[in-house]
């Protein structure tokens, strides 16, 4: 393997393996590259020149390689059982075969291929609190030929509008297989979830692939301390504004973003704020004056949020927003929380991305984003850059104008 990677081939081997894992462990294929041989019997060394600290790929294929290959008595090598899936699709028993571990830093993943072994696709969305990966492998003469006719040319997915005239039915098979295997995983590690609380609508705003350590969040020893802490500040009276309803702040540990505790890693926020886009309403939160000089009104609404830094140098975050109810007009006001004081995040931008139908962004001013024609129900994704380049604790309060 050195000597391939000394020949500048070392990209082309990792492409072989990440590919064609699966074919050459079962010896259904054999690479030749500049004299070098990569086969059933010459894979190991060229796995064990792998670094698992190159590429979460790289870590993700020498963890397939692993439960294919390995003695190691906890991995599973479960077979369809057609009465669970695929009976009324004409599947058979044993017609495909589920390799599955357990373990702390696993990526929830399991790697989708056919009968010739190839890659098709890493199947996430999983689970969100069980840490196992996963190699799925289509044997069966039934099977193998039904998803077949759903892969795209390229071979990395599999798409049931391929099949004209029967869509429905070939996404039924696919939406079913993603179901069995999500139970299969829960069923097969079902204990490691079993002293855990799923928090009701938690769910719409929760990451497929929460980081190591999220779990224990989630006990429910640790959901009451939290709780409690909660109260505590709630009633300590640090400033005249309503309190926060349902905000969701994610520290690095979990999503690579904000900061637990509300402790910041870089000095605070900018002495001179950056000027802001839009028509300045009155500082009276409660009240404000349009560009006309009318006022409009407005109370604060409980409301389900999540903010997650995406680019902490930049001040860049991403607010995910259910609206509660339809009002001609609404905002959302930005304010870092401490212990002894709050400062309100001045906002340089606001951008919707995706969930707007009747939403529009109208203006920003100082901490504040105001919305035009929010509706309910929609679920917004908002982009929000502040003039604050450190990890924070951030409080999100939405308004709706008085009727």
């Amino acid at each position: 393997m050195g000597t391939l990677f000394r020949k500048g081939n070392k990209k082309f081997v990792q492409a072989v393996l990440l590919d064609f894992l699966v074919s050459i462990v079962r010896g259904k294929l054999v690479v030749n590259i500049q004299g070098e041989t990569i086969d059933r019997n010459s894979l190991a060394k060229y796995m064990s020149e792998l670094n698992p600290y190159e590429s979460e790929e790289i870590k993700n294929l020498l963890a397939y390689h692993h439960i294919l290959t390995s003695s190691d008595p906890t991995i599973k090598k479960i077979p369809l059982d057609s009465s669970v899936y695929g009976a009324k699709y004409g599947f058979k028993d044993k017609e495909c075969t589920l390799y599955l571990k357990d373990g702390e830093g696993l990526n929830r993943r399991i790697l989708m291929t056919r009968k010739a072994g190839m890659r098709i696709l890493e199947q996430d969305r999983i689970s969100g609190s069980i840490e196992f990966t996963g190699v799925l492998i289509i044997d069966g003469a039934t099977m193998n030929e039904v998803f077949k006719k759903m892969e795209v040319p390229s071979h990395d997915a599999w798409e049931p509008g391929r099949c004209r005239g029967e869509e429905k039915y070939y996404q039924h098979i696919l939406t079913d297989l993603k179901k069995y295997l999500k139970k299969i995983v829960k069923d097969s590690y079902s204990k490691a979830t079993s002293d855990t609380m799923d928090a009701i609508g938690a769910s719409d705003f929760l990451p497929d692939k929460p980081a190591a350590g999220e779990d224990r969040k989630l006990m429910k020893s640790a959901l009451s301390t939290g709780i409690k802490e909660v109260e505590e500040k709630v009633v300590r009276p640090i400033r005249q504004r309503a309190n926060v309803f349902d905000t969701v702040m994610v520290s690095p540990e979990e999503d690579g973003s904000g900061s637990e505790g509300g402790h910041t890693k870089r000095p605070g926020p900018h002495p001179n704020p950056s000027p802001y886009p839009g028509p300045k309403p009155g500082t009276d939160s409660g009240t404000v004056g349009n560009e006309l000089g009318e006022k409009t009104s407005y109370r604060v609404i409980p409301s389900k949020k999540r903010l997650i830094c995406s680019d902490v140098e930049n001040g860049v975050y991403i607010l995910s927003f259910i609206v509660p109810l339809t009002t001609s007009k609404g905002k959302l006001e930005f304010v870092l929380a401490g212990e002894q004081s709050d400062f309100k995040l001045p906002i340089k931008r606001a951008q919707l991305l995706s969930g707007a139908h009747d939403t529009t962004i109208e203006y920003c001013s100082e901490n504040i984003v105001y919305l035009k024609k929010p509706t309910k129900g929609e679920r917004l994704r908002m982009e929000v850059e502040v003039d604050f380049d450190a990890y924070c604790t951030m409080e999100v309060d939405y308004y709706a104008n008085k009727r």
